[in-house]
């Protein structure tokens, strides 16, 4: 008898690993969201979608990074910063993004970016 997609498929679903990495996706789709709406000009719903994230980071794991990109994009630097801190603390899969990431840019003339670059190694 053949195993049918959604019986081969449920198993792993309810696994432990399978459900971490659908989480995870989950809040890099509300950063990713959250950043778009900020450059569109939607304030008010990609507060709400941070809000979201913030509130599920009290929770569970939610990237750091992610939210400050989403911060730096609303033009709230101070709080990007804090997030970046967060970022570098946690030892985030994404600050050696960190250098490069255009996401960033609008931090880049602030002391504070060129000190988190010093930090992790990115500048002597």
């Amino acid at each position: 008898m053949p195993v049918t997609r959604a019986r081969h498929m449920a198993p792993a679903t309810n696994s432990p690993i399978a459900t971490s990495t659908a989480t995870a996706a989950r809040t890099l789709d509300l950063a990713t969201l959250a950043a778009i709406k900020a450059m569109r000009g939607e304030r008010e719903e990609a507060e709400r979608e941070l809000s979201k994230l913030e509130m599920l980071s009290d929770s569970r794991y939610v990237c750091p990074y992610e939210i400050a990109t989403a911060r730096a994009a609303l033009g709230q630097r101070d709080q990007a910063f804090r997030w970046l801190r967060r970022a570098v603390d946690d030892r985030s899969v994404c600050v050696p993004d960190l250098k490069t990431d255009p996401r960033l840019d609008s931090l880049r003339n602030d002391p504070r970016f060129q000190a988190l670059l010093r930090e992790v190694g990115f500048l002597p």
